[in-house]
């Protein structure tokens, strides 16, 4: 089983993926800050919007095993430029949709093994 990490500040939003992505059959962790570090996982969700913490998350090398995904607002273009140089594997813009997210990390992780 596939871990997965959300950094997302927004309830609605973590919620939202935490429910799909548990249904998909991964294990999840959400945290809203990136504060005191963070767990080892295999692919993150990152809110961009998290300011501080996801800029010190991005640049700090705590990235997952296999990769992760930037979240930004859909008009957030520098944002979405910025994960990318980051080192992020894809953009996931809100708002989106559940199932494309999960066919999303479901595919890095095929392209993974």
């Amino acid at each position: 089983m596939s871990e997965l990490l959300i950094l997302e500040g927004e309830p609605m939003v973590g919620r939202i993926l935490v429910h799909k992505l548990r249904r998909e059959g991964y294990e999840v962790t959400w945290l809203r800050t990136a504060g005191g570090g963070t767990p080892p996982t295999d692919v993150a969700l990152v809110e961009v919007d998290l300011g501080g913490d996801s800029r010190a998350w991005m640049a700090d090398g705590a990235a997952p095993r296999v990769g992760w995904f930037a979240i930004c607002d859909h008009d957030d273009e520098a944002g979405a430029q910025r994960a990318v140089r980051a080192g992020a594997a894809g953009v996931i813009r809100k708002p989106f949709k559940p199932t494309v997210v999960a066919t999303q990390i479901r595919t890095l992780l095929e392209v993974a093994t």
